[in-house]
């Protein structure tokens, strides 16, 4: 398990350069969705990459290094909860 406060760049590179590596491959959520609900297979070695209340640094250092990678994750965002929260669209979070 990777856990994180807060994502540094460099860790967090080689943490998903270690799955790439070994073989492992990031989920979705509609697929994570359509395995649980067993309408769906996941490939054996999947994982799930989930990141909780959605501080400025998801946006800012994870997200870029994601989508460098071609990595899927779920991100938890909770608006409320820091003063310097930045509301994200998803139209914004796909670089539209």
């Amino acid at each position: 398990m990777f856990a994180y406060r807060i994502v540094d760049a460099g860790t967090f590179e080689a943490d998903l350069q270690f799955l790439a590596t070994n073989g492992y491959k990031t989920l979705g959520g509609d697929d994570f969705l359509r395995y649980l609900e067993g309408t769906g297979d996941v490939a054996p070695r999947s994982v799930v990459l989930t990141f909780d209340d959605g501080p400025r640094n998801f946006f800012e250092v994870a997200f870029p290094i994601l989508k460098r990678h071609g990595a899927r994750a779920l991100a938890f965002i909770a608006p409320g909860l820091r003063a310097d929260a930045r509301v994200r669209t998803m139209p914004l979070m796909r670089g539209r």
